[in-house]
Order: structure tokens, then sequence, then C-alpha cells
């Protein structure tokens, strides 16, 4: 038996209304990030859960701690979008760890006589370790002395004592102990040489085992052998 036009009708106006009513219940469902979708949103992208995060006037600001400092992010609640991201505070090599110049000062009155005087104080953090330079005077002359702008080791120091030896170096006997102590053989010449801004001593020994000439740098300060040349 054929249907009736009327229920086709009504069917297809039910129908209708079904699909309208789904369409805007859908499109009414809040497309924006949650809290927890940022969050995993900024872990995608930058390996860091952030550290604080807020919502405020539909932008999420968040902070993550990344390797070279703080940083501030802004993302889109509706889109998603990573608007900005920005430093929150200085990242320059952790400047924060370096002695003061009061700090640095004093370290470099403790290397040197008595009646030496600091002409100038330098930090120089482009080089590697970041040093403090001091330019000394005392009655012998002038020389410099670096440490190191973190721990305060000294790491050069060219000033001349009373007895014409380096302030605090060891001595060129006390070298070619060290060195003798690992090679054993004849010393045919020592040097006290600047290795980049580091003072060492080059003992070139010959080997008695092998007749090879070899050279022993040795820390003019510490003592320590940083390597050997064959």
């Amino acid at each position: 038996m054929a249907k009736s036009p009327i229920r086709i009708t009504f069917f297809i106006i039910a129908l209708l209304i079904v699909g309208i009513g789904l369409f805007f219940f859908f499109r009414s469902e809040d497309p924006s990030l949650t809290l927890n979708e940022t969050i995993e949103l900024i872990e995608a992208q930058y390996g860091s859960a952030p550290t604080e995060i807020t919502l405020k006037d539909g932008t999420y600001y968040a902070v993550i701690k990344r390797e070279d400092g703080l940083y501030e992010i802004e993302i889109s609640e509706e889109t998603g979008t990573i608007l900005s991201l920005v430093p929150v505070e200085d990242n320059s090599t952790e400047a924060t760890d370096f002695l003061s110049a009061g700090e640095a000062r004093e370290r470099v009155l403790q290397l040197v006589p008595t009646d030496a005087v600091i002409k100038d104080l330098e930090l120089k953090e482009d080089v590697t370790p970041p040093i403090w330079a001091a330019e000394v005077e005392n009655t012998e002359g002038d020389g410099e002395i670096d440490i190191h702008a973190k721990t305060g080791e000294e790491l050069r120091n060219t000033l001349q004592t009373e007895n014409g030896q380096q302030s605090n170096y060891i001595t060129e006997q006390e070298a070619i102990d060290i060195a003798l102590r690992e090679i054993n053989g004849v010393v045919d010449d020592v040097d006290l040489e600047d290795a980049d801004g580091r003072m060492v001593y080059e003992v070139e020994i010959e080997d008695q085992e092998t007749d090879e000439d070899v050279t022993v740098i040795i820390d003019a300060v510490t003592g320590q052998i940083i390597q050997f040349e064959y």
C-alpha cells in the first residue's frame, strides 16, 4: 500500500529538524583549547612543560624554562596559534653566577704582593672560560692577572715578584720534576708560554726508552699536566 503524501512530508520535515538541530549542536561546541590541551601543545612544541600558565582575554600566557633561560609564550585560546615567544630574563651566559667586580678585585689582591695596585679590571664574557682580567702594577713593573669569572681560579699571572719569578707560579725546576715523573729522559728545553690566556710550562724531554722528543705541557699555576705532545 502506498504511503500517504502527508506522512512522507512530515517524515522529511522531521529529518530536516533533526539535521538542523545536530548542525547547531556541533557548531555550538566550544572549539577553544582547554588548559590541558595548551600544556600538551607546549610540551610537544618545546619539549618542556610550562612552569606557570594563565588565561586572560582569550590568550594563554605560559612560562617555560629552557637551557638558556625563561621564556613567556602567548597562545590563542581560540585557534591554538602561538602568538609570541619572548625571554623574560637575561639569558646571557648565566651572568648572575659571575663574581662581582668587588669580589674579583678582592681575589686578585690575594694573588699579588701587598705593594701591588690594580690599574684596571674588566669582565670578559666572550672568551672561554669567561674571565676577570686585571692590569696590576707593583715596584717590579706591570703585569696582567686573569681569574675565572665564576670560580676565581687564577688562570694567568704575568706580574713579576722581587726575585724575578712570576707571582704564584710553580718554578721551572718544579715543572721539570713533574715532567720527569711521567717521562724518563733528558730535558732539552723549558719554556713558560701563554697558551690562549693560560700560562703553561712546556718541558721538552728526549724519551730514553723511545728516543723520541716529548713535550709535557704543565699548568704554571697548579702544576697539573695538561697534555703530552709527541
